[in-house]
């Protein structure tokens, strides 16, 4: 399961859904070590098709908009998944 939820980033339909469950695993202080360390492998594998020429630039844009976030260690740093993101995923459907 956590394969093809990883790999739904490489899609436009579901990528700001994805980063918006991610985020709260990777942020949960009880499940951030476990998600990090069970997730790594498909993780990388993920950033590898994701960053394939044929890759839509906006999941692209998304996914490193995460991993600034990441990063910075900081859920409000990123607006990803706020009510404009669901108004436009309302719209796409």
């Amino acid at each position: 399961m956590k394969n093809h939820f990883l790999i739904s980033l490489c899609y436009r339909d579901f990528s700001l859904v994805t980063i918006r469950i991610l985020k709260k695993f990777f942020f949960n202080q009880e499940l951030q070590g476990r998600v990090i360390s069970e997730c790594l492998e498909i993780f990388i594998s993920m950033l590898r098709l994701l960053y394939q020429p044929d890759t839509e630039q906006e999941c692209k844009d998304n996914a490193r908009d995460f991993l600034e976030v990441l990063h910075d260690g900081s859920v409000e740093a990123m607006e990803l998944g706020g009510e404009d993101d669901e108004e436009q995923l309302g719209n796409s459907t």
